[in-house]
């Protein structure tokens, strides 16, 4: 079986499918992930054949926004970017299926143009007192139903 690995080019994205790639890989699969630069030498090292994307948004993301409406605008644009630039690409390598970030919504789109099965990898954050203590440190707020989550750990 052959699967294209459609990431987001990020460490705590990235990283935590690289075991997945691993044991993908020793049990005879065939993965193409696109990725990063930055990732090349990982990716790789965990059985899989890198891929850049030529996209120039995913090939620099210190642009990423932090505020959430215009992240989701920049990865929806970035898709249509990736579609236009990539699909060649990816319906050369034929796939058997595709294993899609959850932030990368132009891996969904492929499964669908191409007509294969889609898993998606959702990575999160371990969140322990210390996370929440940086989060509410730098404006992150918690539910309001008594009181604010972050802001009581953070004091803890």
């Amino acid at each position: 079986m052959k699967a294209l690995f459609l990431g987001l080019p990020l460490h705590g994205h990235t990283n935590p499918s690289l075991p997945l790639i691993r044991a993908l890989a020793e049990r005879g699969d065939e993965v193409v992930y696109f990725s990063g630069e930055a990732f090349a030498a990982k990716i790789q090292d965990a059985g899989a054949r890198y891929r850049p994307y030529r996209n120039a948004f995913l090939a620099d993301l210190r642009q990423l926004s932090e505020e959430t409406e215009k992240m989701s605008w920049l990865l929806m644009r970035t898709a249509g970017e990736v579609l236009a630039q990539e699909l060649d690409a990816f319906r050369a390598e034929r796939p058997d299926y595709i294993i899609s970030d959850s932030v990368a919504p132009w891996g969904q789109w492929v499964a669908q143009v191409l007509d294969v099965p889609v898993v998606t990898s959702v990575t999160t954050f371990a969140i322990n007192r210390s996370v929440l203590a940086f989060a509410a440190a730098r404006g992150a707020r918690g539910p309001r139903v008594r009181g604010s989550f972050c802001r009581r750990f953070a004091t803890s």
